[in-house]
């Protein structure tokens, strides 16, 4: 696994304990607002659910402008 994918991997899972912690359940599912230019090798969203039980929907947001708009509005 690259660096790249190791990066998006601990932030996943440091965002699901962050999730968990707020909560009495884990969840099935988390929502990742990326931008656009974000990039995930094949496989590493797959490992993770592989790994946690975990699903990863990732959301391009746009650039950066967008995706911080979005984030706002959501």
């Amino acid at each position: 696994m690259n660096v790249i994918a190791r990066v998006a991997v601990s932030f996943i899972g440091l965002s699901l304990l962050a999730t968990a912690c707020s909560s009495d359940t884990a969840p099935d599912q988390i929502t990742l607002l990326t931008h656009d230019s974000f990039a995930l090798s094949d496989g590493t969203l797959d490992a993770f659910t592989e790994e946690t039980g975990v699903t990863v929907v990732q959301l391009p947001g746009g650039d950066t402008g967008s995706m911080v708009n979005q984030a706002i509005l959501t």
